[in-house]
């Protein structure tokens, strides 16, 4: 705050209430970056506090600040310090979308060129977790999919189809009129 950005709180650490975020969001938040430590506590609390937001019936959209992008500065204290906050309001006005980050860490380290049994792990990751998604995340949903069939190397085509028969939660009866051809999808 004292170097001109005004709304920014810190959390004291890598936990979140789990309250926090649909909290701010009633509070009148739109958005919401999380810039956490540049360090395993720090991505393990951002997946947390994703995860928390993400089953929230109502929240404000989240994103985040890759803790990667913080260079060799600790936290985000230090790379303003370090860098200026110019550079860090560059960063958090290109923070990615919670639900994306969130499936690409779920398939962190997996490339095209990895064997194909380590990427269909990692599919399969990513597919559980996103396929319990609410509703009101279907857009991200949608993004979050298309970029770990990039990071795995497969079709957007094929992982969406693949996700929406193996992972997308239905009933019996839709599943059913799906295979059917009664469904007709947007």
């Amino acid at each position: 705050q004292a170097k001109g950005l005004p709304n920014v709180a810190a959390v004291g650490g890598a936990r979140l209430h789990p309250d926090l975020i649909p909290r701010l969001g009633r509070l009148g938040f739109d958005t919401i970056v999380l810039a956490f430590d540049n360090d395993v506590a720090g991505r393990e609390g951002i997946s947390r506090a994703v995860e928390s937001a993400s089953r929230a019936k109502e929240a404000p959209v989240v994103r985040v600040l890759e803790p990667k992008q913080l260079g060799d500065s600790k936290d985000p204290d230090a790379f303003v310090r370090e860098h200026g906050i110019e550079k860090f309001r560059t960063l958090i006005d290109n923070a990615d979308c919670a639900i994306s980050w969130h499936a690409l860490e779920l398939t962190h380290g997996i490339t095209p060129r990895d064997d194909a049994l380590l990427r269909r792990a990692a599919l399969a990751r990513a597919g559980n977790w996103l396929g319990t998604l609410p509703a009101r995340l279907s857009i991200e949903q949608e993004d979050a999919v298309h970029r770990v069939a990039d990071q795995c190397g497969y079709s957007r085509s094929a992982v969406e189809r693949a996700f929406r028969e193996r992972f997308w939660k239905q009933s019996p009866d839709l599943r059913q009129r799906h295979e059917r051809g009664f469904v007709i999808e947007h």
